[in-house]
């Protein structure tokens, strides 16, 4: 299982974090995505990058598109 971080509101993944002074924002995105191999370690970037209440840590399925 892989892990990722979603806002619940907008639907948006995301994947990256700008660091300001004392306030962070998350970058997100409906295309790019960031994604962790455990909860554990997507809820330890939770943490870490000041996620506000609108963001979940939940489980997604990567699939392989055939071109």
């Amino acid at each position: 299982m892989t892990w990722a971080i979603k806002n619940s509101k907008t639907r948006k993944w995301m994947y990256g974090t700008k660091y300001g002074h004392g306030q962070n924002t998350q970058n997100t995105s409906y295309n790019r995505i960031k994604t962790w191999e455990t909860k554990e370690l997507a809820e330890l970037e939770y943490r870490h990058r000041k996620c506000g209440k609108a963001y979940k840590v939940v489980p997604v399925e990567i699939m392989e598109v055939r071109e």
